[in-house]
């Protein structure tokens, strides 16, 4: 007589089916899915306004250096106003028009240095990354011809002669078209197409 083995146990056919969903899980899904879709467009929000910002810090500066920039030119064009009045044939001038010219000279003399101080704590806190090479070798040589102002104020006021005077002049001639090149410069910084996009 064959033994006959005892058929399998059948398997429950739901134990294969899917579970179906619950309600909370649905919900959080729909909830989680637009912030996963938004982190990319933020990252790249975020990356792009930190940049802008960058740019704008830069601007900034540039914006900052133009108007003190501009004051040191307009203090030299005040000091450059009256060289003429210490020439050698002024020296009999009436002593209260050599005054007020003297006293005029000193004023502008005061104002420049002030320009020059505030411009001075303007390009130290410049990190000098941001400035183009072309903007960075102006002012080496507006620095270097800096050098020559108080020599230049001594002879002004030691009755030059004509060739002093030319020199007097040309000193203060180069120094302001050297600003104003500088001035010139600065402004296409700020009015770049970088300005432009925003």
């Amino acid at each position: 007589m064959s033994i006959v083995p005892p058929p399998a146990p059948k398997l429950a056919l739901h134990s294969r089916a899917p579970r179906p969903m619950k309600l909370e899980s649905k919900l959080l899904l729909l909830a989680i899915a637009p912030l996963a879709a938004a982190i990319i467009p933020a990252g790249i929000l975020i990356v792009r306004s930190h940049r802008i910002a960058e740019e704008m810090r830069g601007l900034d500066v540039f914006a900052n250096l133009v108007w003190k920039m501009g004051d040191v030119e307009r203090c030299f064009d005040q000091e450059a106003d009256n060289w003429y009045m210490f020439r050698a044939e002024h020296a009999g001038d009436p002593a209260d028009t050599l005054a007020a010219a003297r006293k005029k000279q000193e004023a502008a003399r005061r104002a420049t240095d002030d320009a020059l101080a505030q411009y001075d704590r303007t390009l130290t806190g410049i990190d000098p990354a941001l400035l183009p090479p072309a903007i960075r070798q102006l002012l080496d040589g507006i620095a270097a011809d800096r050098k020559g102002l108080v020599p230049t104020r001594d002879l002004l006021y030691q009755r030059h002669t004509d060739a002093q005077s030319a020199q007097i002049y040309e000193y203060y001639q180069n120094l302001r078209l050297k600003l104003g090149s500088m001035l010139a410069l600065l402004i296409d910084q700020t009015t770049n197409d970088v300005v432009a996009r925003k």
